[in-house]
């Protein structure tokens, strides 16, 4: 069973129940570079598109004709048409001065550069060109390096907050953070997680795309079973994502709207709801996933170091139906 408009009522539930304090933990995830829904096509490109139909037709252009209708003439004051009357203060005229400016600026710069190296002009930028890459070059290793020792581990405990609140526990903000008990096991799991699915993606997008929703449940395992090695984890996260990984993305898709009106009002709409709201659903998602695997056979609550809880299925859900706590304790 995987029912997308049961979800969604959970998660609202549990998102107007101590409303603040879960927009805050949201934002400090999102703050300290964390993502709360793992795997899924969150970020829509919005592409203005415009179809231009061009007709190529040879017209007698005799005087008793008049003017084609086909090919109205542009309007005489139209200040981009190319002319030989352009006057100096027309837009394409001014484009053409800045860009001259700024490149009269450049080589200034560049042979104020090279006399200091007392090299060549070409050597000197050949040399900029180099420093650049260079520093370019270091910022991404900085930044690499900062997601995966830094902020995967953020993620992986707002993943674990959120499932937790979820579920009904009285959770803390400061909760989040004790998910650097297990940081390395977090750290090891969401880099091989994040190289599988690059790995994957050079084959093509697509492949990538299918494995990023496979692997969309490694944060929740690994923060309940921090036990688990990176590959246990993967395997369990495939496992459970068996058959349901177009229910996944449809689920994601129904929350176009909202990315839309977030932003549109500047990301005032995702702070204050839809975040909050996919991360819930997100969370609750998973814990449907956990519990169809286990009702299947295919995996065991061992897996996930857990005794047997009540289904979350029932008729009526409480909060709390499923209430398994980490194997590790997770609170403060």
């Amino acid at each position: 069973m995987f029912e997308r408009q049961q979800m969604k009522l959970r998660a609202k539930t549990a998102l107007k129940r101590r409303y603040w304090i879960v927009v805050l933990v949201v934002a400090i995830v999102g703050l300290l570079g964390g993502s709360l829904a793992d795997g899924w096509v969150g970020n829509v490109d919005l592409i203005d598109s415009s179809i231009t139909d061009s007709m190529n037709t040879d017209v007698d252009m005799d005087a008793d004709l008049g003017e084609s209708p086909w090919e109205p003439a542009p309007p005489a004051d139209d200040p981009w048409e190319e002319n030989e009357t352009d006057t100096p203060g027309s837009p394409r005229n001014e484009i053409i001065a800045a860009w001259d400016a700024f490149k009269a600026e450049w080589n200034a710069i560049m042979d104020d550069f090279s006399n200091e190296l007392g090299v060549s002009s070409q050597l000197a930028l050949s040399i900029f060109w180099g420093v650049l890459m260079g520093i370019l070059a270091f910022a991404a290793i900085i930044a690499t390096l900062l997601t995966i020792l830094f902020c995967n581990v953020i993620a992986v405990g707002g993943h674990g907050w959120m499932l937790r609140h979820l579920r009904g526990e009285d959770v803390s903000i400061g909760d989040l953070f004790v998910v650097f008990r297990i940081y390395r096991s977090a750290v090891g799991t969401m880099f091989l997680r994040d190289l599988f699915v690059w790995l994957w993606s050079l084959l093509f997008v697509i492949p990538g795309i299918v494995k990023g929703y496979a692997y969309s449940m490694v944060p929740y395992i690994i923060y309940e079973n921090p036990k688990l090695s990176a590959k246990q984890a993967l395997r369990i996260s495939e496992t459970m994502t068996d058959g349901y990984k177009w229910d996944l993305f449809v689920l994601a898709l129904s929350f176009f709207g909202w990315h839309l009106l977030s932003a549109i009002t500047g990301g005032l709409v995702g702070i204050l709801w839809s975040n909050p709201y996919v991360g819930l659903t997100h969370a609750d998602a998973y814990e449907t996933l956990k519990w169809n695997a286990i009702q299947s056979g295919k995996l065991s609550w061992s897996d996930f170091g857990q005794a047997p809880a009540s289904p979350w299925g029932n008729p009526e859900p409480q909060q709390g139906d499923m209430g398994q706590t980490p194997v590790w304790g997770g609170s403060l």
